[in-house]
């Protein structure tokens, strides 16, 4: 089977909850955020957080030496800030009207994806980033910008292969190692540097 074929049904999983929450983004209802399969980082799990710093998978596989390949699918987190031009300066806002459709801050979801192979281990670090666009009306002017914001991620992947005859057990183990910036911080702070 193709990794496009088994991405189809990966994303019906990985996407379904993200669209729900919230219904819209003025919505008080579901305002909290990335609530399934959330692989925190580690610091600040071990110091009393609510969510794991590690998930761990397996499956049967037959053949007396497979021959496999893996890829580590998850969103990771990407604030938008939507911003509006004051002099020389821009200042945040929640939305912004551009010809009848509403521009909101938010947190948007990316899907990111890191190859690895089985046996093996292997390491990944993503590094903070931010993206500026300009915002323009249907007539062209700048009306205003968007502010992507990623946190750096780090991770490992531990995949092993555990042979019993014709049958072998797989062992998928992902590991947060993202630094955060204070073990005590909030939940949804914490959840920037998630997997």
């Amino acid at each position: 089977m193709s990794f496009d074929a088994i991405a189809r049904i990966a994303d019906a999983v990985l996407l379904e909850g993200y669209v729900l929450y919230p219904y819209r983004a003025t919505s008080a209802k579901n305002r909290y955020r990335w609530t399934f399969g959330v692989v925190a980082p580690r610091a600040w799990s071990e110091a009393g957080g609510c969510e794991p710093w590690w998930l761990e998978a397996q499956a049967l596989v037959e053949g007396d030496a497979p021959v496999l390949r893996g890829r580590l699918r998850f969103l990771r987190v990407t604030a938008r800030r939507v911003e509006v031009r004051e002099g020389d300066a821009w200042r945040a806002v929640e939305q912004l009207a551009v010809d009848g459709d509403a521009l909101v801050s938010w947190e948007e979801g990316e899907v990111t994806e890191i190859d690895f192979d089985v046996p093996g281990a292997t390491t990944f670090a993503l590094e903070a980033s931010t993206d500026v666009a300009p915002v323009r009306d249907a007539a062209g002017t700048e009306v205003g910008r968007t502010v992507r914001t990623r946190a750096a991620l780090s991770g490992r992947i531990d995949a092993r292969l555990a042979h019993e005859g014709a049958i072998a057990r797989l062992v998928v183990r992902v590991e947060n190692l993202a630094l955060v910036a204070a073990v005590d911080a909030a939940r949804a702070d914490a959840v920037r540097a998630a997997l």
